[in-house]
């Protein structure tokens, strides 16, 4: 079953995730991204896909997620979301060592949320993921999306601006918006759902419209009260900033502008009070919403030279539009109305944003870019909705391999980078630099996508920090001294921790509780043989019937290092209760060659030797032991565990036990 690995606190998006997910078929594990619970997750059981969100911490976690990424054996995709940034800003806050497969906004949208998952990990039953987003997308034609009506306060965070403008346009509202935030003071005023003025705090907004426009000097305008808009449309003429047939065109202008410069901000509140009426009256000619949102978004465009979201061309459009009759009361014209007719013809059926564009546009690069500009416009609010990858195919395969590089990196040393051994002299060194350097040097990454080329930066500056430290004989040798005796202090003094505690709760004989804490000490530091060894053994005392499982676990250490007494001792235990006492005695054997001072190991052999005396033929054969007898033997032996201590007096005390001195004998 595919694991995804969710870093997320918000209970809606943890739901969503689950309950679109799950149904399909995806174990879906969720972490709140605590570092050192995240580093245990990600060594107990690495993930297929990690969804994150990315406004834990005040963003922190994509960060948090970078210093447990090496935790996984191979570079794991990525989804990030948020809901303070937008997608193309989310995307550049994304530290390059993470292979980023996909980015959405949140609250998240269930349909977009399996499409692109099911991109990076296919589906296990794909059946049902294809009916669950039909369904999705069925639910969104036939509900359009809910417009609630303005009312109390609502925060830009969590709501967009232009989500609250369609809401007014939707309920035909009559009232003033008020709009704080960090830089700017707006009210917007409206009457049956138009908006029939706009004013800053700052006031005269036509004549800063005149002068951004160049057709005013400041420095020419007198310092005189204006109390209405008519007094300000009156000095505009009078200075000839505009001609009288140009009062509409200004109006217009100005609520342009100053809906413009409120639409980028993502940081701030918006006060809705009903009823309220435009001081000293309002525009002559009302300004129908929807239209004016276009125009504002097309403004900014013109501004940046750039559309104001980045959407991948292979993504696929998600329509939500409202019916009929709301967006006939837009009178949209000109590539507006071509949009959104075209949206209405793919209800239901999958298209490419790119294909999408160049159907309206008909190949004009300038006609594109507004396309892109009213799509984004339209997602924003919520009626479109884009999934898919966050780069092209060329880009997204050149950055698997840049991360997979960057990824084998983490947490090596100096050589490692180099690829070169700790015995390598100087010319080596250079010729490694040399090597290296051709191959993330900036200059060969010119016309690579910017996420390519930031990738290839980390890893040529990881190069240039090896050579300082290695390019010279002394340096190398104080450096190749220090990482000999360099040890992760802080996973080995957690393990130990973990490790000990164990130990307690196995003298307790709290079998199952003192697996969790050797499974702790494996993960904090995997190099702990000792708790690897105990791992085993407590789970075999957990689960007796799991004998198997215990010697499959303990010959996995012997196999990495055969120089494992302990491991060698317990298979040897282990086989006697497997009643194969020939097989034990090469164990103990074993455990005596890697450290001849193993004491258990010695009476264990000893203890056979005396069986076989006494039967009189020899070495130890296959015993016929019941399982009442097994029962006690194992009991005895994990007393003995237990204490951990070994004198004359322990080593006599099978001795005086009639039923283990009638165990050891039949053999």
């Amino acid at each position: 079953m595919p694991r995804v690995l969710l870093l997320e606190t918000h209970d809606r998006s943890i739901r969503t995730v689950e309950s679109t997910l799950g149904v399909i078929g995806y174990e879906v594990v969720v972490c709140d991204g605590d570092k050192d619970r995240l580093k245990l997750t990600l060594r107990a059981n690495p993930p297929d896909l990690i969804l994150v969100s990315a406004d834990l911490n005040s963003g922190s976690v994509l960060d948090t997620l970078v210093s447990r990424y090496g935790d996984c054996p191979t570079p794991v995709p990525v989804i990030a979301w948020s809901g303070y940034h937008k997608q193309d800003a989310l995307k550049e806050l994304a530290p390059v060592e993470l292979l980023l497969g996909g980015v959405m906004t949140a609250p998240l949208d269930p349909g977009e949320l399996v499409r692109l998952v099911a991109m990076l990990l296919p589906a296990p039953d794909k059946g049902t993921a294809v009916q669950v987003v039909a369904d999705l997308v069925d639910d969104g034609i036939a509900t359009g999306i809910r417009l609630e009506e303005p009312r109390g306060n609502k925060d830009l965070t969590k709501t967009s601006l232009p989500r609250m403008l369609c809401a007014v346009d939707y309920h035909d509202w009559t009232g003033c918006l008020r709009v704080e935030t960090p830089s700017l003071g707006l009210a917007l005023f409206f009457e049956m759902g138009h908006l029939v003025l706009a004013s800053s705090d700052g006031g005269r907004d036509l004549i800063k419209t005149a002068q951004l426009g160049g057709r005013l000097d400041g420095t020419a305008v007198p310092d005189v009260p204006l109390r209405n808009l008519e007094d300000e449309i009156g000095l505009l003429m009078a200075l000839r900033g505009i001609g009288m047939h140009e009062t509409e065109w200004i109006v217009a202008q100005t609520a342009v502008r100053l809906v413009t410069d409120c639409l980028g901000t993502w940081d701030g509140v918006v006060k809705a009070i009903p009823g309220l009426a435009p001081p000293g009256g309002g525009y002559a000619d009302p300004l129908p919403v929807v239209p004016l949102l276009i125009e504002s978004v097309a403004a900014a465009f013109d501004q940046t030279g750039s559309p104001p979201v980045e959407i991948h061309p292979d993504s696929v459009v998600v329509v939500r539009l409202p019916d009929e009759g709301t967006i006939r009361s837009w009178a949209l014209t000109g590539i507006s109305a071509g949009v959104i007719n075209q949206l209405h013809k793919v209800r239901g059926r999958e298209i490419s944003f790119g294909q999408l564009v160049r159907v309206v546009s008909e190949g004009d690069e300038i006609a594109a870019a507004q396309v892109a500009a009213v799509l984004s416009l339209l997602k924003r609010i919520g009626y479109v909705h884009f999934s898919g990858p966050p780069w092209d195919e060329a880009t997204m395969d050149r950055l698997k391999e840049l991360v997979g590089e960057l990824h084998a990196l983490s947490g090596s040393d100096h050589f490692d980078v180099l690829g070169i051994p700790r015995t390598a002299d100087d010319k080596q060194v250079r010729e490694a630099l040399r090597t290296q350097s051709l191959k993330y040097h900036p200059d060969r990454m010119f016309e690579a996508h910017p996420r390519v080329q930031e990738t290839a930066a980390a890893l040529y500056g990881k190069v240039q920090r090896a050579y300082e430290v290695l390019g010279k004989p002394g340096p190398r040798e104080q450096y190749l001294g220090k990482i000999s005796a360099d040890v992760d202090s802080t996973d080995m003094e957690l393990a130990k921790v973990a490790l000990a505690r164990g130990k307690i709760r196995m003298r307790h004989k709290r079998y199952e509780d003192a697996v969790g804490d050797f499974r702790e000490a494996t993960l904090q530091s995997p190099d702990v043989a000792e708790a690897q060894v105990l791992l085993a053994w407590a789970r075999f005392l957990s689960e007796p019937e799991q004998i198997k499982r215990a010697m499959g676990e303990l010959s996995k250490v012997v196999r990495k290092d055969e120089k494992v007494a302990d491991a060698w001792y317990y298979l040897g235990r282990l086989a006697i209760l497997n009643k194969e006492l020939p097989r034990a005695r090469k164990y103990f054997a074993k455990a005596l060659k890697m450290d001849p001072k193993h004491v258990q190991a010695q009476r264990e052999l000893r203890l056979m030797d005396r069986r076989g005396q006494a039967v009189g033929d020899g070495p130890a054969k296959k015993s016929a032991l019941d399982d009442t007898e097994l029962n006690a033997l194992m009991e005895y032996q994990d007393r003995d565990d237990d204490s951990q201590e070994v004198s004359a007096e322990a080593e006599e005390e099978p001795k005086k036990k009639g039923l283990f001195s009638r165990l050891r004998g039949r053999g």
